[in-house]
């Protein structure tokens, strides 16, 4: 509402907000950039863009021309994204970050997750006055290596927002290793997918298990598993038989670096989609996975 002194007759208006002080597009707007003109109403009503200080100008223009300007400063509170904090052993917390740490009254969160290669999602939690939330990797019902967190806000005026967190790396030490190794680890050449396996394994600090061994054998010995659930990066993956002619004696082995992908050695390093992978090596034998040399990584 904008008061007056003296004769307000045939008085004009404009009203002005700008964002922190700037004058940047974007960071200001008035009834007369939006209406082309000024507007005979002396108060306004209006939403405020994102969280932040606020600077509101009243212009009031005479019939004659005359101009004056008054202002005053207000603040907008709100969440301006969302961060998580924690690790894969304590847990992670997600939380709504607030300008200036200012809690929103009426505020509605929700916290939601997505694997980073869209496979799969859920919700951390549902549509409460909490601004935050804790959850272990339990509640992340997918074997993907990384994934994005995501906040929706709803305030009390209608307005809504919705922001999603810089992603978050599910991997252990040991696993980032591995992953690492299976991507900068050259090829043996066609035919020795194992040797090129135990040397994934040997660059990335770990014992020689497959020494001797065909990728039947690593099969066998160490990959118990054929529930997706079960798939971890920095596994290996494999059949004790495939559809090649070589395959058909010893198998074929590949170490899984998530987020869907696999990585094996077919005279050049390649990586090929979990989903392409099993639907070929399938017809022949079963694929299974397990921690190389049983020790497991996560």
């Amino acid at each position: 509402m904008t008061k007056h002194t003296g004769d307000a007759s045939g008085l004009r208006y404009n009203y002005v907000w700008q964002w922190g002080g700037s004058w940047a597009e974007g960071d200001w707007g008035s009834t007369e950039l939006y209406d082309g003109a000024d507007t005979k109403e002396a108060s306004h009503t209006g939403a405020l863009g994102a969280p932040g200080r606020y600077t509101l100008y009243v212009d009031a223009v005479s019939p004659r021309g005359e101009r004056r300007t008054a202002s005053t400063q207000v603040v907008a509170w709100g969440a301006t994204g969302v961060s998580v904090s924690g690790s894969a052993a304590s847990g992670w917390t997600a939380r709504a970050d607030l300008f200036e740490g200012h809690e929103v009254s009426g505020a509605r969160y929700r916290f939601r997750w997505a694997s980073a290669d869209g496979s799969a999602s859920g919700t951390l939690g549902d549509w409460s006055s909490a601004s935050s939330v804790s959850f272990s990797r339990d509640a992340l019902s997918s074997n993907s290596a990384a994934y994005e967190i995501y906040l929706d806000v709803k305030y009390p005026n209608g307005k809504t927002s919705a922001f999603a967190s810089n992603s978050l790396y599910l991997l252990t030490n040991a696993q980032k290793r591995v992953i690492s190794s299976a991507c900068a680890t050259p090829s043996v050449g066609a035919g020795y997918c194992s040797e090129w396996v135990d040397n994934v394994f040997v660059n990335a600090g770990f014992y020689r298990y497959g020494m001797g061994k065909n990728a039947n054998d690593l099969c066998r010995l160490y990959c118990k598993y054929t529930k997706l659930s079960d798939l971890q990066p920095g596994m290996i993956i494999a059949v004790e038989k495939s559809p090649t002619r070589l395959g058909r004696i010893y198998g074929h082995v590949a170490v899984y670096i998530g987020n869907g992908k696999v990585h094996d050695d077919e005279g050049y390093i390649r990586e090929m989609s979990l989903a392409n992978w099993l639907a070929y090596y399938s017809k022949v034998d079963t694929p299974r996975w397990g921690w190389y040399g049983n020790v497991p990584l996560a």
